[in-house]
Formats: C-alpha cells, structure tokens, sequence
C-alpha cells in the first residue's frame, strides 16, 4: 500500500542519518585540516637548466654569473628559504660524494661557485639554510634516451606525423619560455615552468613519443619507459634521504617533475607542498 499522507510517518529516522552524516563529515574535515607532523614536506622546483643545456628542448643559454643574473637568483633563493628547508636535493648522482665534498669546501669558504644549478641553485640555498650537507638524488643507472633511435623508427615506419604533432602542442611552451629567458627574469622562467598548466604541457609530449614504432618495433615506448624508470628512481633515491617531519626542496630539470609530484602525491609518507607559493 502506498501512502501519500507523510504526516503517518515520523521525520527522526531522516534527521537522525542527516545528523550522522554532518557529524562524520565535520569529523572527517578537522582531521583532513591537522597537519601530520610525521610526514616530510616536500617542496618540489622545477628548473630550467643553468648555462649550457644538452635536452632535447633547449632554451637559450644565459651567463647565470652576470651581476644582473646573481641578483636574479638571490632573489629566488630568499623566497624559497622562506620554507626553512632542513634538506636540499640536487639532480647529480645519487649519493656523489664529489659534489658533497664540494658542498663543505663552499661551506669553509674554499670553492668558488660556478654557473650551473647545482651551486646557484642547491649550494646557495643550503647555505641560506644552515644544512650541514647536500643530497644528489639522480639515478646511478644507465637509462639511455635513445632519441636518434626513435626518430629513426618513425621515419621507417612513417610516423613523422606523431612527432610533428608532438612538438606542434609543445611550440607555444617552449616559445614562452625561450621569450622568458630572454627577456624576462630567472624567477620568471621558474614561476612559468612550475604553473600546473606547464607542467601538463611538459608531459604531454611522452604520449605522443610512446606511440612510435610497428610491430615489435616500440622504440617510442621503450624511450618513454626508460624516461619514467628515471623518474621512479629519482623518487627512491628522494625516499632514502627523506626522513619524518622534514622539510625538502628538490631542484629538478622540469621535465621530472611531472612524474615526481605525482608519486610524492601518492605517498602516504610525503605532502606536496605549494611550489608556486614560494616562488612569487
């Protein structure tokens, strides 16, 4: 039998799931809102690489050591220090202990900087910072990017439409950030290479890259696998310096970023912080 008259039914049993829900929701937002002292932040920088560049897609090169490109850089630096970071991640060899041995000469006053990001970047923040050292966190492996080989598959294969579609979506990236480096500042570049919509774009290259090849040929997938090994490898050797409560910045040439955020997203053991945040 189907009543139509709602004043036989009582509204407690509606009210009372009504008000569970709100509860378990409030509940649910106050946890969501207390910071997990237990989980190291993660401020995660693409770059742009410092003097000469040997990418596939390269932007002009600069002299970082101009007065006029060290003011620049200073100026970078002093707002990601505003992080307070216990720890500097730089994108050398994993564990290198060269560029750790150069760290503490910079630290007694006995190396003289040069242009790349490493030192502009990573050696000058850690200093800013009082850390005691430095940690490279690029893969040790051997991951070769076998470009030539690609091209070459699409060429067999005639393919060269992919790749020119590829680069057709990349052209007003790469395009801004060559007018940046040009004319603008260097914490301009950064603050372009580190806007979501940049890093989407920077990514969206691999997907069309993955598709070259025929048959048993997957010279574009075996590329793009090899790239993304890179990047979960990077990711470990982040883990194995990272301990609870700390407070990371990692420089990174912004085509891994991408990746990386992502898998530092997915970690239970790590927050993402705002990168854009500290770069304004």
């Amino acid at each position: 039998m189907i009543y139509s008259d709602r004043s036989r039914f009582s509204t407690r049993p509606a009210l009372s799931l009504a008000m569970a829900a709100l509860l378990f929701a409030l509940i649910a937002a106050v946890h969501a809102a207390e910071p997990d002292a237990t989980r190291a932040k993660i401020l995660l920088v693409g770059i742009d690489h410092l003097g000469k560049k040997h990418d596939v897609h390269n932007s002009p090169d600069i002299d970082p050591l101009e007065p006029r490109r060290q003011a620049e850089i200073a100026a970078v630096i002093d707002g990601i220090a505003r992080f307070k970071p216990t720890k500097v991640m730089i994108e050398r060899n994993f564990g290198d202990p060269k560029i750790i041995a150069e760290y503490q000469q910079y630290l007694q006053g006995k190396f003289q900087l040069g242009g790349n990001e490493v030192y502009q970047y990573g050696f000058r923040l850690a200093t800013l910072a009082h850390n005691p050292t430095i940690y490279p966190i690029d893969t040790i492996q051997d991951f070769p990017f076998d470009y030539p080989g690609m091209l070459a598959s699409a060429e067999k294969h005639g393919q060269k439409q992919i790749l020119d579609a590829a680069e057709t979506e990349l052209a007003p990236y790469l395009k801004h950030i060559d007018d940046l480096v040009l004319h603008g500042t260097i914490g301009d570049v950064l603050r372009y290479l580190n806007d979501p919509k940049s890093l989407a774009m920077n990514a969206g290259w691999y997907p069309y890259a993955a598709r070259v090849g025929d048959g048993n040929d997957y010279a574009g997938a075996d590329l793009v696998s090899i790239w993304y090994a890179r990047n979960v490898h990077i990711y470990a050797n982040m883990m194995r310096d990272t301990s609870p409560g700390d407070r990371v910045v990692v420089f990174i040439g912004a085509g891994h970023a991408p990746s990386l955020r992502w898998m530092i997203e997915q970690s239970p053991d790590l927050e993402l912080m705002d990168t854009e945040k500290y770069l304004r």
